[in-house]
C-alpha cells in the first residue's frame, strides 16, 4: 500500500490541488509534538471505513495520504476527496479542525 501511496503522490505533484503548488512550505519544520484534530466523513459505500468517533489525531505536517493510510484505504481515482469543501489530493496538507469527506464515484443515469 505504501508503494501505491508513493506512486500516487508523485503523480499528484505535477498538478497539485487548487491553490497548492505541489510542494510543502519548508520554511518551518513541522513539530511532531504538535497535533491536529481533523474530522473524517466516509460517505456511501465507504461508510464501512467511517471512524467512530469521526475525529482523528495527526501530527503537524500530515497530508491527506496519512488519512488514507490510517483508514486502510489505498489511493483510488474512483474516490473523491474533499477537504473543507474543496478538491484535495493525497499531498494536500491537513489543517487543524479541517473536515475531510471521502466520496466514491458512481455511475448511472
Amino acid at each position: 500500500m505504501e508503494k501505491d501511496l508513493d506512486m500516487l503522490a508523485r503523480a499528484c505533484q505535477a498538478t497539485g490541488p487548487a491553490g497548492y503548488a505541489g510542494k510543502r512550505n519548508r520554511s518551518r519544520r513541522p513539530d511532531p509534538e504538535e497535533r491536529m484534530i481533523v474530522t473524517v466523513r466516509c460517505l456511501a459505500s465507504l461508510s464501512r471505513l467511517q471512524p467512530d468517533p469521526p475525529h482523528m489525531d495527526f501530527p503537524e505536517g500530515a497530508v491527506l495520504a496519512d488519512v488514507y493510510q490510517r483508514l486502510g484505504l489505498a489511493p483510488d481515482p474512483d474516490v473523491v476527496a474533499i477537504l473543507d469543501g474543496g478538491p484535495a489530493n493525497p499531498l494536500t496538507p491537513l489543517k487543524n479542525g479541517c473536515v475531510i469527506e471521502l466520496v466514491p464515484m458512481v455511475e448511472g443515469g
